[in-house]
């Protein structure tokens, strides 16, 4: 997710079983981000509320990166 890194400031701290971690000073929740082919509605919701932006931003934020 090089839009969480480039765009938002967030940066790699581990990688746990299926999961990348992120997370960016000053923040509490890390964002934790399924290693797959394909990541479902759900979870791109999910991560965008974490960062505080709309799905639609979020996704156009993706389709730019």
């Amino acid at each position: 997710m090089r839009a969480l890194e480039r765009c938002y400031g967030w940066h790699q701290t581990r990688e746990g079983g299926n999961h990348t971690i992120y997370e960016k000073d000053g923040e509490d929740m890390p964002i934790p981000v399924p290693r797959h082919r394909e990541i479902t509605v759900f979870v791109l919701k999910s991560i965008a509320r974490t960062l505080g932006v709309s799905l639609a931003d979020f996704l156009e934020t993706l389709r730019n990166s």
